[in-house]
This record gives structure tokens, sequence and C-alpha cells, in this order.
């Protein structure tokens, strides 16, 4: 069992040489800044799971990483976490994989330790370079989605609205995770979930003044995110900002309300840039370790860092999906609102994301992992989910990949599939 060595400071403390209390999982200078709070690991870097006294085994470490799949491919998750995929072509298996060994260990026998190196989080089907790849879905497949473009608007809209504020209502969305903010909520994101609770239980008494401390807050984030230099911004800042902006917009846009609209228009392309800079830091994040070793979603009671290989792969998942799923949000609501000004349709492009019914919504690392190891995640391309129409049933997707197929292919195509409104 290695002694665990004294922390050092948090990266954004020793960059602007203040002391660091190295409290976890942020210490309270990040904290009350709002800023991403990580820590440089630990000598070797490599992450060992501790195990019962007794005999040690030997850690088995993997060097050789698996070539990535490539993008277009229904990618399957690994059976056994957090080894990368060994298959070479990604395509759905003709039958389901057994689940994986979870007996326990023989008497007498202990489970083998084993170090998450760099090549492990690189090669994690969730996390290779093209999944980070923008696609955009050809005008012929889209021709259902031109010719009913006004309804089909309007429902997207009221999806986003639901979607926003299910987050206040239930402390999640289809694009928040349950998880994500369990931890800790960074400033950006407080201000906003604060907002929109009071926008959601507004008066007609109340609703010009938080109308006007909506259209203040968007203003003032808009403001400093202009002072911040996006560089030292850690994946969970960028998220949350992103959040909270889409907030925002999404009240001032389709509210009713002239002045506020006018605010929102106003700002509207910092969305865009904003989401751009989310994805590149996510992307960098996410070659290098960071992503998963350095933005864990613990809740606050294990100054252990001691967790499961299941548990850092869920967490890093868990992160990653958000930001592909909030970076689809942004976009389609900029290119709705645009589409409802002036007509003209445009496509804003998709992720690759996990359209499986139940991934997003698994409630611990073991169901996460279990549901990857049994089944097809339908991980693809937004531009590639109309093969979900011939290959999946309804069931078999989450209302997030539901709404999006909906938005790129259209009701009519929704309906002949089986799915009513």
């Amino acid at each position: 069992m290695a002694l665990p060595q004294e922390r050092k400071a948090c990266a954004p403390c020793a960059r602007s040489k203040r002391k660091c209390g190295r409290e976890l999982p942020i210490c309270a200078r990040c904290h009350d800044r709002g800023i991403d709070c990580t820590y440089p690991p630990p000598k070797p870097s490599c992450w060992v799971l501790m195990t019962p006294p007794g005999p040690a085994t030997p850690p088995a470490i993997v060097n050789t990483p698996t070539p990535a799949p490539s993008v277009g491919k229904t990618i399957s998750p690994p059976r056994q976490l957090p080894s990368p995929p060994e298959q070479k072509e990604p395509s759905p298996p003709a039958s389901l994989p057994s689940p994986p060994d979870r007996s326990p260990p023989a008497p007498g026998q202990e489970p083998p330790a084993r170090c998450l190196t760099l090549s492990d989080l690189q090669s994690a089907w969730f996390l290779t370079p093209e999944t980070w790849d923008v696609h955009h879905v050809p005008d012929s497949l889209a021709q259902p989605f031109v010719q009913n473009a006004d309804g089909i608007v309007h429902r997207f809209v009221s999806h986003i609205q639901s979607m926003v504020s299910d987050w206040a209502v239930k402390g999640h969305s289809t694009f928040i995770h349950a998880r994500l903010y369990r931890a800790r909520m960074p400033r950006p994101a407080q201000d906003a979930f604060t907002a929109l609770a009071a926008y959601l239980t507004r008066t007609p008494q109340t609703q010009r003044a938080v109308l006007s401390i909506i259209g203040d807050r968007l203003a003032e984030l808009v403001d400093s995110g202009t002072k911040t230099d996006p560089t030292t911004l850690g994946v969970m800042a960028h998220l949350a900002r992103v959040h909270a902006l889409v907030t925002y917009t999404v009240v001032a846009l389709f509210d009713g309300d002239v002045r506020l609209r006018h605010t929102a228009e106003t700002r509207l392309g910092m969305l865009g840039v904003w989401s751009y800079q989310m994805l590149a830091a996510a992307r960098v994040a996410a070659l290098d370790g960071r992503l998963l070793r350095g933005n864990l979603l613990n809740d606050g009671d294990d100054s252990s860092g001691d967790l499961s290989q299941a548990d850092a792969f869920w967490h890093a998942w868990v992160l990653a999906e958000s930001v592909r799923r909030t970076w689809m949000i942004a976009a389609g609501v900029r290119v709705a609102y645009r589409t409802l000004q002036d007509g003209v349709v445009r496509c804003g492009g998709g992720l690759m994301f996990t359209t499986r019914n139940g991934v997003w919504d698994a409630p611990s690392a073991w169901a996460w992992a279990k549901l990857c190891a049994e089944s097809d995640v339908g991980f693809l391309p937004q531009a590639q989910t109309k093969r979900l129409f011939s290959e999946k049933n309804p069931g078999d997707i989450d209302e997030f990949g539901k709404v999006m197929l909906e938005v790129t292919y259209g009701t009519n195509k929704m309906e002949s599939w089986g799915v009513w409104h």
C-alpha cells in the first residue's frame, strides 16, 4: 500500500502565487472565486487503487494504446473497465456480450492493484480525439426539416425550455447531469440556478423585477467573461459559464420581453464563442488525462482520493457527455432563434453523443459500467443518427436522443418510427 504524500497547492493558487488551503475537493480560494480547482498528480503519476493488507500483486500497467475507432461507427465501450476497446471494428455485436465477471476472488486471493495510465485515458471510447469533432448533417438527410422548419423549430424551442426548467425543478436535466454539480457548483452556475428558480416561481407582481435581475446577470456574466483568459479555466469552469449563458439566453430570447430579448440578441455570438472554447478545453484535457484525473466529481467527503476505476471512468464520462450535450444545446439555441428570425434553415453542427436509454440516468458507476458492458450505448455522431430508425426501437433511445432525432429528421419520421406527440 502506497503511503500518501503531502498534497501540493492547487494549480490556480500556484499560478497566482497565493497560499492554498489544500482543502478537498476544492480549496476555499477557488470556491470563493468559482474557478476550477485541480491539484497536481502525485509522483509517480500512476493512479494506484488501494488494496486491503495482505500479499500484494504487482500492478499490471498497460502501455500500448489500442488504435482509436473510426468516426461514424457506433462505438461499443469496453466490457471490462477501464481497459480500452479491443475490437477492430466498432460496429454493434450480433448478440449482446455476456456481463463482465464480477465474482469475488477465491479465498486467500487478493484482487491485483492496477495503475490507471495515460494510455488508458487517451484510448477510452469516449475520450479519443475524433470524438470531439463537429459534424454537419447533409442537406439531403435534413430535407423533411426544411419542409416543416417553422413547426419543428418551435417544438425544439419548447424542448429546450423544458430541459432548462428541469434543472431548477429537479436539480438536473437531459444535458446537465445529476452528478455534475453534486459536490460543488461554480459561481456562474449558482447565479443562473437561483435566477432560474426565481423566474419559474415569478408572479405578475414580481415578473418585472425577476426579468430585470436576469438581464443584469446576463450582462455581468458576459462582461466578466470578456476579462477572463479562457486558457486559465478548467473544463468545469467552462461548462458552468456555458450553462449559465444558455439559461439566461433561453429565458431572454423566448420569454417575450422586448428589452430582455434585445439584451440576449446582442450577446448571442458569445454563446457560440464560449461553447467552442469549452469544447477545445475538453479535447485538450482528454488528451493529457486532466479530464479524468483533475476533475473528479467527488462528494467532498473522500479525502483519500481512493476511487475505483469504474468511478473514475464514470466521472470522466459524465463530464465529457455533459460537455457534448451542452455544446449541442447551445448550438441549437443559436440556430433555432436565427431560423425563427429570417426563416433560413441552418445546420449548427453536432457531436458524438450517447443515445442508449438508461446510460445518462445510471445512478452509480457500476450501474453505468454494467449498461456499457451489456449493451451497445449508441455512441455516434448526430449526423449519422438516422441509422437508429432502422437499428433500434424508440424505447432504446433516451429523451435527449429523441429530441435530436426530431429536430434533425422531422416529426413525420419520428411518427413513422412509433414516437407520437
